[in-house]
């Protein structure tokens, strides 16, 4: 989407073969990418591939893992620790190296999740690493206002990916709930009764990214069909 408006776009993870997939994709549109193959919780990888670059407008960061765990179970430090540095260090490393490229005007839009405003049961590490991208946020914000780049989060609901889909089959085995019943039981809470679209995240970070919200900023703007 960022592609067809202009602008040139680097996309990177941790991957070769996603990543040429995605290429490939953009490319049967007649649009070019560049990729970057960085591990976000690696602080030397982030280094190494912000390196590519003198000087960034926009930084999209959309990196995230998830997990279910419960405090008492014998693996939940490693699973705290992995979720993490994925969601919340990993936010840091690129927030930085990409700011360091940044002239004034500036564009940081971070990916947090509802999960980043309220609670869940069993999802202790993705709430806190989610609720901490939205604190990374503000600060930076602050940080940065003189600079005039903006640093805002967006906070998804239920948007139809793998990553989600993942999300409900975990779900469904911790809590012995078939996979249809429990998808229609979180639908059924989101009013307006659908998945989110990813074209729908990526529009409100167009919009986040464009000349027309540099007064916005500091902000963690939540599209999620209403959820309460």
């Amino acid at each position: 989407m960022l592609a067809t408006q202009g602008y040139r776009v680097t996309i990177a993870a941790r991957g070769s073969e996603a990543l040429a997939a995605a290429q490939q994709a953009a490319a049967a549109k007649g649009l070019s990418l560049k990729t970057l193959v960085i591990d976000v919780a690696d602080s030397a990888s982030v280094s190494a591939g912000f390196g590519h670059f003198n000087q960034l407008y926009a930084l999209v960061h959309a990196a995230g893992a998830g997990a279910y765990s419960e405090l008492w179970d014998p693996d939940d430090p490693q699973i705290w620790q992995k979720v993490m540095r994925c969601n919340l260090d990993g936010a840091y490393y690129c927030t930085r190296e990409a700011a360091l490229r940044m002239t004034d005007g500036g564009r940081l839009l971070l990916i947090s999740s509802t999960l980043g405003l309220r609670g869940m049961r069993n999802s202790h590490a993705y709430c806190a690493s989610k609720h901490g991208v939205i604190g990374l946020t503000r600060a930076l914000a602050l940080d940065l206002a003189e600079k005039a780049i903006t640093v805002n989060a967006i906070c998804p609901g239920w948007v139809e990916t793998d990553m989600a889909r993942e999300d409900l089959a975990a779900m469904s085995e911790r809590y012995g709930i078939a996979p249809a019943e429990l998808e229609a039981a979180e639908l059924a809470a989101v009013p307006i009764g659908r998945w989110i679209q990813p074209a729908e995240v990526a529009g409100l970070a167009g919009y986040l990214i464009s000349p027309s919200a540099a007064a916005i900023t500091g902000q963690a703007l939540e599209i999620s069909g209403g959820l309460a």
